[in-house]
């Protein structure tokens, strides 16, 4: 059996140094495009395969660096007001799970605040260029229309979520679709028949509509009399939610947001009641509701690792094929649905 092909066969055939080979095949910016495409090509015609243990390795051996000296991988905000957003328990996850993965794989993050007093996206482009900072995680945004203009070229650059419509990058998120189909599986265990959804525009964009699109789907395996439209509401507001509930009586509701609980209780419903009640975006503020915990720190550490595996072949600017990984949610069982008793069909 013939020996596998290594990068000194690449480096022979090409007619260039191992070491050229090396950073052609990691596509570093010292290796002219010129250069870096010739080597490619031979190693694809050589079938060379570089071994991933190895590869693996070599990352490990990085010699270990004081924190302050470890390379950065920028978090970009886009909210005018910093100090509210800290406030945020869906941001503390976000920073919490990114910084965490970064320590972990030898980084370290710092935040910037594109929307803050006298910062602009060019101002922060300009920042990280003159830092060297080539490693980018964009946060969502507190809104959908957000376009960021920085200086792709240089930035090794992923997302979470999917406020960010322009330009794509690799995105982490949520699976929305499979968090809703957990939530009508558990619900129909419970006993729970008619199941409503309360959810606003935002909320719908910012998910990309798939909350809405698996209730939709999900709903065709029930009864046609157990069937309830959906509210989608352009703002909150408990006029519109009380004509629904009066309207369709549902037995349990899916919330979008912890004020649909508030609305059931000034309706003399509190959950769990004659109604249920289970959150879209449980998290730890509202531990004794039910819900499904989206698990923002999986997603954010999920990015970090996209973003290292960039910066670790070079890949910068806008991706051709951008990919989306989903990060898949949790049922949290709380106080605010119960077993009910099966009523005949």
């Amino acid at each position: 059996m013939s020996s596998p092909i290594n990068i000194r066969d690449v480096a022979e055939r090409a007619g260039v140094a191992v070491s050229t080979v090396s950073m052609a095949l990691r596509n570093h910016p010292r290796i002219s495009a010129k250069t870096r495409e010739r080597v490619q090509q031979v190693a694809r015609e050589l079938g060379y395969r570089p071994n991933p243990l190895i590869a693996a390795l070599m990352s490990n051996l990085r010699p270990s660096r004081p924190e302050n000296t470890s390379p950065v991988i920028a978090i970009l905000h886009a909210h005018p007001k910093p100090a509210e957003r800290r406030r945020s328990p869906y941001y503390r996850e976000i920073v919490q799970g990114a910084s965490d993965q970064a320590e972990k794989l030898g980084y370290r993050i710092e935040e910037f605040w594109a929307d803050s007093e006298d910062m602009t996206d060019a101002r922060i482009s300009d920042i990280l260029r003159a830092r060297g900072i080539t490693g980018a995680l964009i946060a969502p945004s507190h809104r959908t229309d957000r376009r960021w203009q920085l200086d792709w070229q240089h930035l090794s650059a992923a997302t979470i979520g999917y406020t960010m419509e322009s330009p794509q990058l690799h995105r982490a998120c949520s699976h929305h679709f499979q968090g809703m189909c957990e939530l009508f599986d558990r619900s129909l265990a419970q006993g729970y028949r008619k199941l409503g959804l309360v959810i606003n525009r935002e909320m719908d964009r910012r998910t990309h509509r798939q909350f809405r699109a698996a209730f939709l789907l999900e709903q065709e395996n029930l009864l046609k009399k157990n069937r309830i439209p959906v509210l989608l509401q352009d703002k909150p507001g408990a006029y519109s939610f009380r004509r629904w509930m009066k309207r369709h009586r549902p037995d349990i509701v899916f919330g979008g947001g912890i004020e649909v609980l508030t609305w059931m209780k000034e309706n003399d419903q509190p959950a769990p009641g004659d109604c249920g009640f289970a959150l879209l975006d449980w998290n730890q503020n509202y531990e004794t509701c039910t819900g499904i915990n989206q698990q923002m720190r999986q997603i954010s550490a999920a990015a970090i690792d996209m973003i290292i595996e960039m910066l670790q072949r070079n890949e910068r600017g806008i991706p051709a094929q951008p990919r989306t990984l989903m990060i898949e949610s949790r049922w949290n069982a709380g106080f605010t649905t119960r077993k009910i008793q099966i009523a005949p069909q």
